[in-house]
């Protein structure tokens, strides 16, 4: 009872603004009775009145489709003024009534060119046949049922029902499909419009069982959808009853259709894509919007001109997610095809960040294997340098070894010589000298001549000796004889000496050829050949030595083997005098030296030096001693 008082001031404050409403409206029909139009100065104003909310699928799309063409137009300047009935919140005759006076009012000073009706029930509302909105003004409008017949001052396109389309087209994506369901439900059933969407779902469904789920509310359509067979898709025409039998708004119930639905459900609209709908062939709003654009302004030019009915041009449009939700591939839809809401992949979201990222890794590992290339070359070349390094270092310390082994070996070589003068040779001419002096004094008696003729014979034998001392002599430092006799006679002769005085045979083997030499070639092999076989007598212990000369391969050649014990020659190398100053005296020939030895096999020195040689050839001539 305490709410009492308050319900009827509220009542009373309703009346009062109704009263106000109607008063407005009267003055207002008063001052300007009827709203007409004709030919006016300065823009053209055009009326556009929605049937639905702002809140409806696809109505920012329309509205901008629509000011934008008009925007486009060439020679024709309008103002837009748009309205909207909104059925849904404002429903009953009484909200319509009041609307219309409001229109009338606000808009009683204004004349209008063209009004533009957005879908059925804002031309029904225009064309009520008590109150018509604004008489005798020409209407453009935009029609998804069937038109019937229309008055001569009403110009209209018809989206038709393509509801046959979208089940051609749901059954060509989801071949699995044993049967359709048709949704449809209206306050006011339009039997014409349920029975074009049968006949077209019909022919379309090439002998599928059809389910026709109509006129039913809300809750007990969500009902029927649950328990629907997972191999049936479902199409909604309109489905305008709520819950509890209200009016509700097609998007609003389609939304809910699609969430309780285990099935795809596909829509002849484009209003309701977005809903989770998976789509269907529908007319795309803003083509729509601008097809009805031109309409508007084609009336405006000539009103009275008599315009047939257009059709619109529908266009497959899908919602990508709901493709996504029931597997359809993407591919497979037709081609021209408009898909929404594509969510975008990280490859399409970021593919300039992953570019740049890539590009700058890949610019850093090419820089880092530079830089680690550069480095492993640069540790080689150190490395070499080092090795380098280290190996001239030996070459330098034993070339000063071997300078000073040379200078040693000479000043030795010296002292061994003034030791033989002395010991040998003065010794021996001292000797002489004695006796010649004995021989004065026998010969000054005539006792003393059988001891002087003793005496000169002795002193013949002793010179002789120290002729043959002084030549063996003279031979060993310089053999002059290789000039008049040759190197093999030279060769021949010098083993002849070496064998009576040791206890080891020699044979010297000559190829035809060996003896033309040059000068300084043969003397090279001369004392390669003396150097060798002296070592072999100081060290080899050999039986047997044999000397080859053979020319070949554009030179001539010298083997020097024997039996000896032989040793490791990479434990001697560097250290021995004599095979050093062999080395050396064959590179300077421009020739190469192989030596081949192993303990307990004896030993062979292999020399090579090409024809046409001459003493200190450029150091970059290499030979190498043949096997």
């Amino acid at each position: 009872m305490a709410d009492f008082p308050r319900s009827r001031s509220l009542r009373w404050r309703r009346l009062i603004r109704v009263f106000r409403l109607g008063l407005v409206a009267a003055l207002s029909l008063w001052a300007c009775p009827t709203v007409s139009a004709g030919p006016q100065e300065g823009p053209h104003a055009i009326l556009l009145i929605h049937s639905f909310g702002y809140d409806s699928p696809g109505r920012f799309v329309f509205d901008t489709g629509f000011s934008q063409a008009l925007r486009e137009a060439t020679g024709q300047e309008t103002e837009l003024y748009v309205e909207t009935l909104d059925g849904g919140r404002f429903r009953g005759l009484a909200q319509m009534r009041l609307t219309r006076e409001f229109l009338r009012a606000r808009y009683a000073n204004k004349k209008i060119a063209v009004v533009v009706a957005v879908y059925d029930r804002a031309l029904a509302f225009l064309l009520d046949n008590d109150e018509p909105l604004f008489p005798g003004v020409p209407v453009a409008a935009v029609l998804t049922g069937d038109p019937v017949s229309l008055p001569d001052h009403v110009s209209a396109i018809w989206s038709g029902v393509t509801y046959g389309e979208s089940v051609a087209l749901a059954l060509a994506l989801l071949p699995g499909t044993r049967q359709i369901a048709i949704i449809d439900a209206a306050p006011k059933p339009n039997s014409g419009i349920y029975e074009e969407a049968l006949k077209q779902v019909t022919g379309a469904a090439k002998g599928r069982p059809i389910i026709p789920l109509r006129d039913l509310p809300l809750d007990t359509l969500l009902s029927r959808v649950r328990s629907l067979p997972v191999d049936t898709i479902a199409i909604i025409v309109r489905q305008l009853i709520g819950r509890h039998g209200e009016v509700t708004t097609n998007a609003d119930a389609t939304a809910e259709i699609v969430q309780a639905a285990p099935i795809p459900v596909f829509v002849g609209t484009d209003q309701l894509i977005g809903t989770g709908a998976v789509g269907g062939i529908v007319i795309n709003m803003d083509s729509e919007a601008r097809q009805l654009a031109a309409l508007a302004l084609s009336v405006v030019r000539n009103p009275s001109a008599h315009r047939p009915l257009a059709m619109g041009a529908p266009v497959p449009v899908f919602d990508w997610r709901a493709l996504k939700h029931w597997g359809i591939d993407e591919t497979h839809v037709p081609a021209g095809s408009t898909v929404r809401f594509r969510q975008a992949g990280v490859w399409e979201q970021y593919q300039n960040y992953i570019i740049s990222a890539v590009s700058i890794v890949l610019f850093q590992a090419a820089l880092i294997s530079g830089l680690v290339v550069q480095r492993i070359r640069r540790r080689r070349i150190e490395s070499a340098l080092r090795e380098s390094e280290a190996r001239y270092r030996m070459i330098a310390e034993q070339n000063q070894d071997l300078a000073g082994r040379l200078i040693n070996a000479q000043e030795l070589e010296r002292a061994r010589i003034a030791r033989d003068l002395h010991d040998d040779l003065s010794q021996q001419l001292a000797g002489l000298a004695i006796m010649l002096s004995n021989v004065k004094r026998a010969v000054a008696t005539s006792d003393g001549q059988r001891e002087a003729r003793e005496t000169l014979i002795t002193l013949q034998e002793r010179t002789s000796a120290l002729a043959q001392a002084i030549r063996n002599l003279s031979h060993e430092l310089h053999p002059s004889v290789l000039g008049h006799k040759g190197l093999v006679a030279t060769l021949r002769g010098h083993c002849a000496d070496l064998e009576r005085f040791h206890p080891f045979t020699i044979t010297v083997t000559a190829a035809e050829g060996a003896d033309t030499l040059a000068p300084d070639v043969a003397l090279c092999l001369f004392r390669v050949a003396q150097e060798t076989i002296g070592n072999t007598v100081r060290h080899a212990h050999a039986g047997k030595v044999a000397v080859e000369l053979a020319p070949g391969n554009g030179g001539i050649e010298l083997r020097v083997s024997d039996d000896g014990i032989g040793f490791t020659p990479s434990e001697h190398a560097g250290t021995g005098l004599g095979l050093r100053s062999i080395d050396e005296r064959v590179r300077l020939m421009g020739g190469a030296v192989r030596v081949a030895s192993s303990p307990g096999h004896g030993t062979q020195v292999a020399v090579y030096i090409p024809f046409g040689a001459t003493p200190y050839v450029a150091a970059n001539n290499k030979w190498t001693a043949p096997n």
